[in-house]
């Protein structure tokens, strides 16, 4: 089954951000060469709040929100998960 996670950043945590770049990068990585994540998308640079899709899969929206748990950045993040047809 396949999952939009539609992903806000906390206000005021771009300098915490920043740091977790590289560690994101790998986890994402990861999950692509897992099969668990088909797409990732991001915001223009401009946007005053950027904001992140990602497609993700999984049998239950509680599998998809453990495994958004182990996200580097996932303290940082307000997620909305939406199951796609």
């Amino acid at each position: 089954m396949k999952w939009m996670i539609d992903i806000t950043f906390k206000e005021g945590s771009q300098a915490e951000l920043g740091q977790l770049v590289q560690q994101e990068r790998q986890h994402v990585a990861e999950g692509k060469a897992q099969g668990l994540i088909d797409g990732l998308y991001i915001s223009a640079p401009d946007v005053a709040r950027p904001q992140v899709w990602i497609i993700v899969n999984g049998d239950t929206e509680e599998q998809v929100r453990q495994y958004l748990s182990t996200f580097p950045m996932f303290p940082y993040m307000t997620p909305t998960i939406i199951k796609l047809v």
